[in-house]
């Protein structure tokens, strides 16, 4: 995962050695979870289903189902959704009304506009562009489980819900679709209305050029 993400903050650090692959870490994300809530780490405060870092804004009407930690300095918006399991790092922003389902989102991440973003791993300093969203579920296939290719190697995560794994300080432009088991390397920039299937490599960007038509509007 050094391709993908780097990290000194122990309540990521613990979560990327709990088990041998991303995707299997995953996995045991609500049990991780539930060992911070029985001992809580400094700075995190107990707060019904939620710990609470230090200057962490809430919007009204956010919902939240399970659990979930936001370290210090993360806001998240009005009429927001967190389920299932949800860490949010340092100084991350979550904007109105997102759905995040499942998911570990680093410090400095910005997710601001009409995103739904699940079963996923994104990396310090990301920044979301509008619309932009992880699908998780291969619906319509016979085989609904979800592969994952990391350095021209095809793993087969035996899971048939898994988003992506977005590496530190990837830009995701407006209404890009990340396929489910997409990996983005670090530093990469994605154009909009892109659809990302497999992996883009390190501090790589996808051009997405449309072929458009301009002809005169009749009278």
């Amino acid at each position: 995962m050094k391709n993908l993400f780097e990290t000194e903050e122990k309540i990521f650090t613990g979560f990327l050695t709990l088990k041998g692959t991303a995707w299997e870490c995953l996995t045991s994300l609500e049990t991780y979870i539930d060992s911070l809530f029985e001992n809580p780490p400094e700075g995190l405060n107990l707060q019904n289903n939620l710990l609470l870092g230090e200057n962490v804004k809430l919007g009204n009407n956010v919902v939240v189902l399970g659990k979930a930690i936001l370290c210090a300095g993360t806001e998240v918006c009005d009429n927001a959704v967190l389920r299932d399991g949800v860490i949010l790092g340092q100084n991350s922003f979550i904007g109105f009304g997102i759905e995040i389902k499942h998911c570990v989102i680093m410090s400095r991440t910005r997710i601001p506009h009409l995103n739904y973003v699940a079963d996923s791993i994104i990396g310090n300093g990301c920044n979301f562009g509008a619309g932009v969203i992880t699908a998780n579920w291969k619906g319509g296939f016979a085989n609904k489980e979800i592969a994952v290719s990391l350095d021209e190697e095809r793993f087969d995560t035996g899971l048939e819900k898994f988003g992506a794994l977005v590496g530190d300080g990837v830009y995701l432009g407006c209404n890009a679709v990340l396929d489910p088991g997409a990996v983005i390397g670090k530093g990469s920039l994605i154009y909009p209305l892109s659809l990302i299937r497999g992996e883009v490599p390190v501090k790589t960007i996808v051009k997405n050029h449309q072929n458009l038509e301009m002809v005169a509007k009749a009278e």
